[in-house]
């Protein structure tokens, strides 16, 4: 290190000091569990994906139905 532009001795740094050999598991907070998935991009609702689909499918054949009545005419 310089200080007043003269080399001051330093201690060299200790490899490994803070290396903790017997890490121990923590349990998560659900807040913390819900950032997690979030930002791994990982979804939470597995089970609720197919239902999705159905509900989008139905909404946009009502749809498709509708403009063609529209246009059509009744």
């Amino acid at each position: 290190m310089l200080r007043d532009g003269k080399f001051i001795k330093e201690d060299p740094p200790k490899i490994g000091a803070h290396y903790l050999p017997t890490a121990q598991h923590k349990d998560f907070t659900e807040e913390e569990w819900r950032t997690q998935m979030l930002l791994l991009g990982d979804t939470e609702r597995k089970e609720g994906l197919i239902s999705d689909v159905v509900v989008w499918a139905a909404v946009f054949l009502l749809t498709v139905n509708i403009l063609y009545l529209i246009i059509k005419g009744f």
